[in-house]
């Protein structure tokens, strides 16, 4: 590997999807057209630009140095080159230099982020990775932001999350079959996020059920009116039971002992829990019951 700056026609892979799947960058490399990406996408980004300008200058208020932003860096191997645009270099108060990451996500993806960080964002962990190695720089501050509550996730990358030589591998390979017109054999998978956003999705589906198959396709209609069904059920439910729980605290003495109301035949009661182990750490605090009696009398 060398850090070049040369015009070279090897071809480019970026750094900042890096990690992503190999059979998405196969297409990619071949020049594959996929579906058009959804116009939230755009808007997302230039949000996330608006983000990444303010956290800067919160850094710039406590006394961090940041420098180097959008500063291009180039990692050149036998048969392709990997270009990144970094967010920057910081420096603190001791002279500790370190890359720096900034991304910002909507709840959903800042709950996802929450749960797993590096393991469910494998592209995220591969950039900084790359950055890393391209800076020449062994520690990153890394910071993820929540837009929709302002809450930060930051912390000091003391070390590559993940391995350099395992994506460099991946992409060697991606190029070595990419110059015989393939791409890597991978399996669609509808759990994953990524598959279900990747704009190559159609490619990698199976195949549609065939139409003589009605009990199939009947199937799949009532699970999706179900599920709409679910979701106007659960949002009802949850609307009822934060007024009736807010009865139930607002005379329980904020909560502190019992208390039991009824309400059109429903009974509504507060108990105390104290903190237990159980299968999980349960939490001391005031928990509510609704039952419905009329129901249980059928």
């Amino acid at each position: 590997m060398t850090t070049s700056s040369s015009k070279s026609t090897k071809p480019v892979y970026r750094m900042s999807s890096a990690g992503a799947c190999p059979k998405k960058l196969g297409w990619q490399r071949l020049g594959k057209i996929g579906t058009e990406a959804p116009a939230w996408l755009d808007t997302a980004a230039e949000e996330g630009n608006w983000h990444e300008q303010r956290i800067k200058n919160e850094m710039r208020a406590a006394d961090w140095q940041v420098y180097d932003e959008q500063r291009e860096i180039v990692l050149e191997y036998p048969t392709f080159l990997l270009v990144g645009h970094i967010d920057g270099i910081c420096e603190d108060r001791e002279s500790n230099h370190y890359l720096l990451e900034v991304k910002s996500m909507s709840q959903f993806e800042f709950d996802r982020w929450m749960k797993g960080k590096f393991e469910v964002f494998p592209a995220y962990a591969a950039q900084v990775t790359l950055y890393m190695a391209g800076t020449e720089l062994d520690k990153g501050r890394y910071v993820v932001k929540n837009r929709s509550s302002g809450y930060k996730d930051e912390f000091i990358i003391e070390e590559p999350p993940t391995s350099l030589e395992s994506i460099v591998n991946t992409i060697t390979e991606v190029e070595k079959l990419a110059l015989s017109g393939q791409v890597m054999d991978m399996e669609y998978d509808p759990s994953s996020v990524e598959c279900r956003r990747c704009e190559f999705n159609n490619v990698c589906m199976p195949a549609e059920v065939v139409r003589e198959e009605r009990d199939l396709i009947d199937a799949a209609r009532l699970w999706r009116e179900a599920k709409a069904l679910e979701v106007e059920v659960n949002s009802k439910l949850a609307l009822a039971e934060s007024v009736l729980k807010g009865h139930l605290r607002a005379h329980s003495e904020e909560g502190t002992k019992p208390y039991r109301y009824m309400v059109s035949g429903l009974s509504v009661a507060g108990y105390v829990t104290k903190e237990k182990e159980v299968s999980y750490l349960r939490k001391a605090g005031y928990q509510c019951r609704v039952t419905d009696t009329e129901k249980e009398r059928e």
